[in-house]
C-alpha cells in the first residue's frame, strides 16, 4: 500500500468515528445545586422580673355628651313642621318637630267645653240640696261619673295632640335630624339625637363577659382616633347595671381633664385598667405557651435549655405573671 492509500485510509477512518459519536444519545444535564443558606429564626432572651402589672380589658368608645337621647313621636302622620336642624343649641322644651294634627286641636276645644257643661251641671245639682227639688243620692253619683269620663276624653285629646309635637327633653345640640318637611314619618321612629349641654364623655356598648368586669371608679386610658398614640386618662363614672339586657350594656367614662381631642361624633378605644398588682413577677406575653390545658416557658441555663410548666396570673398586652415556676431573674425565651 502506497502513502496515498494510507492517507486515505486514515481519513475514511476518522470520518467513521466522528459520525459515529453524533449517533450516541445525549447524557442529561445535572441540576444547579441551590446553595441557599437556611433560614435562622431568632429567639429574645429575656430575664423574668418584678414589677407593676395592670390587667386590662379594651372597649370600643364613642363620644358624646354625658346625657345623651334619641327623640321620636308617639305617633305617625305627615311632618308639618321642622323647627331645627342638625348642630343646632335648642332650650329645653322648645318645639323642634310637628306632625299634622287634622281635626284635633278642635276636638281638643270641644271636650273642654264638654267637661265644662258636665261640671256645672254637677255643680248645679249640689246647689240644690236641701231644697224640695233635692236631686237625689243616685243623680249626684250619675253626674260625677259623666264629670270623670268627660275628663278622661278631655286627656285623651289632650295626648292625641301632645303626641303630634315633640319638645326638647332639655338643653343641649341636636346632633342629627333624620327627618324633612312633609315625610311621612312613623311612630317610635327616631326623628333626632339631643347631646344636653355639659362635658363629653366616652361612651361603650359592651357585651355581657366585658360588663361583668367594669366597675365605677376603674381607671382608664382613652385613645381617641386622631392619629396621636398617646392616652387620655379617665375613670368610669357609670357601669352597666346588673338587670340590663344584652342590648343595653353600656359603659360611660369620664376623662380626668377636659381635653380638645375628646370630640363629640369622634371614636375611638379604651383600656379599662379591671385589676393591678404593685408586685408581680412578669415574663413577656410571647414567652409563655399552651399545651394540654396547662402553660410552659423555655428557661435557659448556660448551654441549655428547659421547658418548664408555670402558673400565671394577671396579664395584659405585653407581660403576664406568673405565679409558680420562675425566679426573678430566670432567662426565659420568648418568640
Amino acid at each position: 500500500m502506497n502513502t496515498q492509500q494510507r492517507m486515505a485510509g486514515m481519513l475514511l477512518a476518522g470520518a467513521l468515528l466522528t459520525a459515529g459519536c453524533s449517533l450516541l444519545p445525549k447524557e442529561a444535564e445535572e441540576p444547579a445545586i441551590d446553595v441557599t443558606a437556611p433560614v435562622v429564626t431568632q429567639r429574645e432572651v429575656t430575664a423574668a422580673k418584678r414589677g407593676p402589672i395592670d390587667s386590662t380589658v379594651s372597649v370600643a368608645v364613642s363620644f358624646g355628651a354625658e346625657r345623651q337621647q334619641s327623640l321620636y313621636l308617639k305617633t305617625g302622620g305627615r311632618l308639618k313642621k321642622l323647627s331645627v336642624k342638625a348642630n343646632q343649641h335648642v332650650e329645653a322644651g322648645q318645639l323642634l318637630v310637628e306632625l299634622e294634627s287634622g281635626t284635633l286641636p278642635n276636638d281638643v276645644i270641644n271636650a273642654e267645653l264638654s267637661l265644662k257643661l258636665q261640671q256645672l251641671t254637677l255643680s248645679d245639682l249640689n246647689a240644690k240640696k236641701g231644697f224640695v227639688n233635692e236631686p237625689s243620692a243616685l243623680d249626684l253619683q250619675k253626674q260625677e261619673v259623666s264629670v270623670q269620663q268627660a275628663q278622661m276624653n278631655l286627656d285623651q285629646k289632650r295626648e292625641s295632640l301632645a303626641n303630634t309635637q315633640l319638645y326638647a327633653p332639655f338643653a343641649g345640640t341636636v346632633l342629627t335630624v333624620a327627618v324633612a318637611e312633609a315625610d311621612q314619618v312613623d311612630a317610635y321612629k327616631e326623628v333626632a339625637v339631643i347631646a344636653a349641654d355639659g362635658p363629653v364623655v366616652a361612651r361603650s356598648k359592651v357585651d355581657d363577659s366585658t360588663a361583668a368586669q367594669l366597675s365605677v371608679g376603674q381607671v382608664v386610658k382613652i385613645y381617641p382616633s386622631d392619629g396621636d398614640p398617646t392616652a387620655v386618662t379617665g375613670k368610669i363614672v357609670q357601669a352597666p347595671p346588673a338587670g340590663a339586657t344584652s342590648g343595653d350594656k353600656y359603659a360611660i367614662i369620664a376623662p380626668d381633664q377636659a381635653s380638645t381631642r375628646v370630640k363629640a361624633g369622634r371614636n375611638g378605644k379604651a383600656d379599662v385598667v379591671v385589676q393591678s398588682k404593685a408586685d408581680a413577677l412578669l415574663v413577656p406575653l410571647s414567652a409563655v405557651r399552651s399545651f394540654g390545658g396547662r402553660q410552659f416557658v423555655t428557661v435557659v441555663k448556660g448551654e441549655t435549655r428547659q421547658e418548664v410548666a408555670i402558673t400565671t396570673g394577671l396579664s395584659n398586652s405585653q407581660y403576664i405573671e406568673v405565679t409558680q415556676g420562675l425566679q426573678a431573674g430566670d432567662q426565659v425565651v420568648s418568640r
